[in-house]
């Protein structure tokens, strides 16, 4: 049987997951996870801005300019 390995995060990504978990708490309430669970797509186009935004990468442009 393989030994259990331990799991430790770094100061900066708690910092980050904090964040994150803040950012959804207040930008996607149950409620809104909800609705989206029932739509085709699973996202408005405010909500894919707004998440995209966070990592930097400019997903949002390029997606939306199609």
């Amino acid at each position: 049987m393989a030994a259990a390995s331990t799991l430790s995060v770094s100061e900066q990504q708690e910092i980050f997951r904090k964040a994150a978990r803040d950012s959804l708490e207040k930008e996607c309430p149950k409620s809104f996870v909800r609705e989206m669970a029932q739509d085709r797509t699973g996202y408005t186009r405010e909500s894919w801005l707004k998440m995209a935004g966070l990592d930097g990468f400019g997903l949002s442009r390029a997606i939306w300019r199609r």
